[in-house]
């Protein structure tokens, strides 16, 4: 019964297929520890992709969510999940560019009747949920934690309620969470820094064996030397703008989400996304030369273009310009010139 298996988890993966991703930074990321990894997925530096199981386990938070509102209601508590409009409760702040969207809002809370709370609920495997009951959301869910924060701060609540249930014996972990002014401040001050950041962060650690670094969907761009996907905000022109959208400062006009997913051959990466020191660039800038271990690639919308690069390691470049760009003087240049 493989094949049923199988076609279960292609209806998860052709779901995704027709899916585009964000175009904000979203609260579930601003509170990753690494500064690096928030930019990157911000930039779409790399789309990461699932196979069909794991697109169908991100989900199972969301189906959880519920039952615990029909338990909720059930004990007496108001739960308030869209708004008057219809809408599911979201925030937005920086300019548009920072979003998330809310499970709820809730009222009649016990001992807390007259207080409304944000309402977050998750899943947890065994262990972790075991964790979280004993030392609490702030030291084992940082990331639920700023979430909220951030969810608190732009809807103006005073607290939250955070239910985790465990899958494997469905015991639930209920805590409750105060709103931090602080904590919020120093959320936004860095959220707004990072969006509006040109240049990618330093790495968290220059050792990618640490856990941080281990599981990051980013790990092959910062250490394993490959070049990023050139959409638009990967690229030197590209600035976020104070519309919550995207500019190109080349071709002086705003990006659609299409626009920045697909780019354009005069893409040029920034230049501390490329696994290689940038050593010349012309002053539009219409070309940047990089030297990528003691060969001359330059990119440009003429010699190598940014799509031809994206995706590749630094060792396997130098393999397929040798193949199809040709190496002249040390310096990989075009077909068109190497005939010319």
């Amino acid at each position: 019964m493989q094949k049923l298996i199988d076609a279960i988890y292609k209806t998860h993966e052709d779901r995704e297929a027709l899916s585009k991703p964000r175009t904000y930074m979203g609260g579930s990321m601003i509170g990753k520890e690494c500064d690096r990894e928030v930019w990157l997925a911000f930039r779409h530096a790399i789309l990461p992709t699932f196979d069909g199981r794991m697109l169908r386990l991100f989900q199972r938070g969301h189906r959880e969510e519920p039952a615990f509102v029909e338990e909720l209601i059930e004990i007496g508590i108001e739960v308030h999940q869209l708004k008057a409009d219809g809408s599911q409760f979201g925030v937005e702040a920086i300019e548009g560019h920072a979003k998330g969207h809310l499970d709820g809002v809730l009222l009649n809370v016990p001992d807390f009747e007259e207080i409304p709370h944000l309402f977050e609920a998750k899943t947890e495997s065994k262990k972790r949920w075991q964790a979280l009951s004993k030392n609490g959301v702030v030291k084992e869910h940082p990331v639920h934690f700023v979430q909220m924060q951030f969810y608190m701060g732009l809807m103006e609540l005073p607290a939250a309620i955070y239910l985790s249930v465990c899958k494997d014996d469905d015991r639930i972990h209920c805590e409750r969470i105060e709103f931090d002014p602080g904590a919020f401040a120093a959320i936004m001050e860095r959220a707004r820094n990072l969006v509006y950041l040109k240049d990618a962060p330093e790495r968290i650690t220059e050792d990618p064996t640490r856990f941080v670094c281990k599981f990051c969907d980013f790990r092959p761009l910062c250490h394993g030397k490959t070049f990023p996907l050139a959409g638009c905000r990967t690229c030197v022109a590209a600035t976020p703008n104070k519309q919550g959208g995207w500019t190109c400062d080349k071709h002086e006009k705003d990006l659609s989400l299409d626009d920045q997913l697909t780019g354009c051959d005069d893409h040029l990466f920034l230049p501390n996304l490329v696994p290689g020191e940038a050593i010349a660039t012309t002053v539009d800038p219409s070309s940047i030369t990089y030297d990528i271990d003691g060969v001359q690639v330059v990119n440009s919308a003429t010699a190598w273009k940014s799509k031809e690069l994206e995706g590749l390691s630094s060792g396997s470049v130098l393999e397929t310009v040798a193949k199809v760009k040709g190496i002249f003087g040390g310096q990989v240049i075009s077909e068109e010139e190497a005939t010319s």
